[in-house]
């Protein structure tokens, strides 16, 4: 790691400043940028992380749930109409040793085999947090929280950022390539199937956006899209190689940057396997992750080592219709998770990527009636050939309604911070233990900082 980088990326920290006006402007013509970095990336294997963010909160303690005749019948207690029948759930047999016994949500099953053959863990209730935190201190109220619980535009922005507290919302991922990426290149480590995000935002770096169809064509300047393009294009070149004026000079760099970038991926995507029929669902979430398989499939051809894939699934806000609308969520999800890594083993790619959910919280074990309403902790999913799978990770909470697991409601509180999850995957990646204090600031204030999921 150079070490101007990491100074660089420390500074910003403590001053929480950083932010390029050039890289504001660029967004507001709505154009695509890459990676802006001023240093060149760790050497090594090819890596790449892919987050699948389940926007809305996902009620995730209905996916691990007690299997006892006493452990069941506390949380249908507490779970009430929400409650998944004892008889439906699919038996697991987790490696370590708990208290419980445990089963999975029926709409689990397209990766109940996968559990069992350690290539999924779950890691339970995790949740954003500043430091750890009791009941009885957040009812003393001498303890800092997030900013805004139980709203998901700031939760979503915690898990996002992981440092909440800072005034220019960097995230994690983006400081990650503002450390790590191959800035030889203009291709940004982070790659969005979801348009800008903040988790990709970096002091100098920010996402390159796909969609499913791969990189995105300027349809009114490039080569061969549409009649008349190449004398558009070449109007736009004539107009601004000579500009003096910065906007003028900035304008032109980002035209021809987007044009080029688009034409090295879509290049290199010619010679990527068909992935689509790995598939068994039609969706948004199938597709990105069939387009992301087959990146992962000439990353040889792609300039940076490693990549970090960012996808929205929206559908989690359950507000109401929940027994249907969250079966058919979770389904749908992990049908194309089965895929996904099915895609990947047929490249031999499936130990080389790590796959992963995150959040922005769980729900209230109570009901409203026909759903449920914005909890705290809740359970991830982390899937790749180097997980240790087949195991449960974390403390799992007291389901028993107004426990000391819960603020109110059946909001549970966290007992495993979203930093500590995210770390874990980050030192995997690549990180030291030194970077990851720098990417998680808040990471300091715990001290189990690497929960032991990833081999």
């Amino acid at each position: 790691m150079n070490n101007k980088r990491r100074s660089f990326i420390k500074k910003s920290i403590l001053s929480t400043v950083g932010s390029a006006s050039w890289m504001a402007t660029n967004n507001q013509f709505g154009l695509v940028s890459s990676a802006l970095a001023t240093s060149s990336s760790k050497a090594g294997e090819n890596k790449s992380l892919v987050c699948l963010f389940l926007l809305g909160g996902n009620d995730s303690f209905n996916m691990v749930i007690p299997s006892s005749d006493a452990g069941h019948a506390t949380y249908s207690a507490t779970r009430q109409n929400m409650a998944i029948a004892k008889d439906t759930l699919l038996s697991i047999s987790p490696s370590n040793d708990l208290a419980e016994t445990y089963g999975l949500n029926p709409a689990l099953e397209p990766i109940h085999s996968m559990f069992e053959q350690q290539k999924i863990a779950f890691v339970n209730n995790v949740g954003a947090l500043i430091q750890p935190v009791t009941k009885a201190e957040i009812l003393l109220g001498n303890t800092p929280l997030p900013p805004q619980l139980f709203s998901h535009n700031d939760q979503q922005r915690h898990w996002q950022t992981a440092w909440p507290q800072q005034s220019q919302k960097t995230g994690w991922a983006g400081r990650m390539a503002d450390l790590m990426a191959d800035t030889s290149t203009q291709l940004s480590m982070n790659v969005s199937m979801f348009g800008t995000n903040t988790m990709q935002t970096g002091f100098n770096s920010t996402a390159y956006t796909m969609s499913s169809e791969g990189a995105p064509l300027m349809a009114a300047l490039s080569p061969g899209v549409e009649d008349g393009n190449e004398s558009r294009l070449a109007l736009i070149q004539r107009l601004t190689q000579d500009a003096t004026h910065p906007m003028q000079k900035a304008y032109g760099n980002t035209i021809s940057r987007a044009s080029d970038l688009a034409q090295l991926v879509n290049d290199a995507l010619v010679d990527a396997p068909e992935m689509k029929s790995f598939f068994t669902n039609v969706n948004s979430v199938s597709d990105e992750l069939a387009m992301i398989a087959q990146m992962i499939a000439v990353e040889k051809q792609l300039p940076q080592e490693k990549q970090i894939y960012f996808v929205g699934v929206g559908g989690w806000d359950t507000h109401d219709n929940q027994i249907v609308a969250h079966a058919n969520a979770l389904t749908n999800l992990t049908q194309a998770m089965s895929d996904f890594n099915d895609a990947l083993a047929s490249i031999n790619k499936d130990s080389e990527v790590t796959t992963f959910t995150m959040s922005e919280f769980g729900r209230t074990l109570t009901s409203n009636g026909d759903g449920t309403d914005h909890g705290w902790g809740g359970v991830q999913m982390v899937m790749g050939g180097a997980v240790n799978g087949g195991q449960f990770y974390g403390q799992l909470p007291d389901l028993t309604l107004n426990s000391d697991d819960d603020i109110a409601d059946g909001r549970m509180i966290p007992t495993t911070s979203m930093d500590q999850y995210v770390a874990t995957i980050a030192k995997w990646f690549g990180l030291s233990d030194s970077e990851l204090l720098d990417i998680f600031p808040n990471l300091v204030n715990f001290e189990n900082r690497n929960l032991g999921f990833m081999m």
